[in-house]
């Protein structure tokens, strides 16, 4: 049965309604709401009606749909099944109303290669997982909850090197050691220097632990991006930008914090979005998942995917409409 049925009850006309006149008129009802029967007496005879309730499926009321083929509408406004949405019908993407062409260029409808029907497209898949997230959180109710993952350990080396400092040396000056390397890209001599003396050790072997321990680290950044599908070298060269240093280093302070290399996919993300504008031969470079290849229009990079045709590189990456095929 469809979960979506309801049964509405909707009250039908009286059979036979007494006719106007100046006569004396008493009536009978049985039931509640105006629903039952109804006897009628005039001049002394009864009259008969039957209120009988009928009922209809809500899915009546629209296209049977929910999300974005249950919006659509024909472009005078009035509600149309799913087969019958054409590139001119009326459907909402995100709170707002365009046409079935224009939600399909945006990604938000696909066309089905054998029924040549509409279809949710990713955009539309995306949000509606958006708006059933935001209607769990206002209804109260608790995220499902992550599976617990230990850290991920360095080699075996750099994981004694890493546990020795962290229990040799003040928090305090860790993190200033930290935020020093992730805001201006080196730990200045005075920190070392702090650093030895709460160790019990000499600046040199205390230089020589955190490169140990910072190349580690960026051994697994390097490991999480390659998974991405990017190369460490090409983001390596954003990250050294202005705009890719301070999202570069946020990921960082967050990876060693939590011992996770996930940080890094906002930062991938971030450079992904960029990459056509700042790396064009590295975006056309990159390979994709699911079919979809990079074409070079002038001076832009297009992404042609499949049910979808060609969207710019920057829109398909931000709006996830193509993800990159791991190295």
């Amino acid at each position: 049965m469809n979960p979506f049925h309801v049964a509405l009850s909707i009250p039908t006309a009286p059979v036979e309604a007494a006719p106007a006149d100046t006569s004396p008129v008493a009536r009978s009802g049985f039931g509640s709401s105006g629903y039952g029967s109804t006897v009628t007496f005039r001049d002394g005879v009864a009259t008969y009606s039957d209120n009988a309730p009928t009922s209809m499926n809500t899915a009546d009321l629209g296209n049977g749909h929910v999300g974005i083929l249950g919006s659509a509408t024909s472009a005078m406004g009035s509600p149309i099944a799913a087969s019958a949405i054409t590139p001119t019908s009326l459907v909402m993407c995100d709170g707002m109303q365009t046409t079935a062409a224009n939600a399909e260029r945006l990604g938000y409808l696909v066309k089905n290669a054998a029924t040549g029907l509409y279809e949710p497209g990713p955009a539309a898949r995306m949000s509606e997982k958006a708006e059933a997230e935001k209607a769990r959180i206002m209804a109260g109710e608790p995220a499902e909850k992550a599976p617990t993952v230990g850290p991920e350990q360095l080699d075996a080396n750099s994981e004694a090197a890493y546990q020795h400092f962290t229990q040799s040396t003040e928090s305090a000056t860790q993190s200033f050691a930290l935020h020093e390397w992730t805001t201006t890209g080196d730990i200045s001599s005075r920190t070392i220097g702090d650093l030895a003396r709460q160790a019990g050790t000499d600046p040199a072997t205390m230089s020589r632990q955190i490169d140990t321990m910072r190349g580690a680290f960026m051994t697994q950044a390097h490991a999480a991006i390659r998974q991405a599908g990017v190369t460490p070298e090409t983001f390596t060269e954003w990250a050294n930008t202005d705009a890719g240093f301070k999202v570069t280093g946020a990921a960082i302070r967050e990876h060693i914090a939590t011992r996770s290399t996930k940080p890094y996919a906002g930062a991938v993300a971030r450079y992904l979005e960029s990459l056509a504008a700042h790396n064009p031969a590295a975006a056309m470079g990159l390979r994709f998942e699911g079919g979809v290849t990079a074409s070079l229009s002038g001076k832009t990079v297009l992404l042609n995917i499949p049910g979808l045709g060609q969207v710019p590189f920057a829109v398909a990456m931000r709006q996830g409409l193509a993800k990159v095929a791991p190295r």
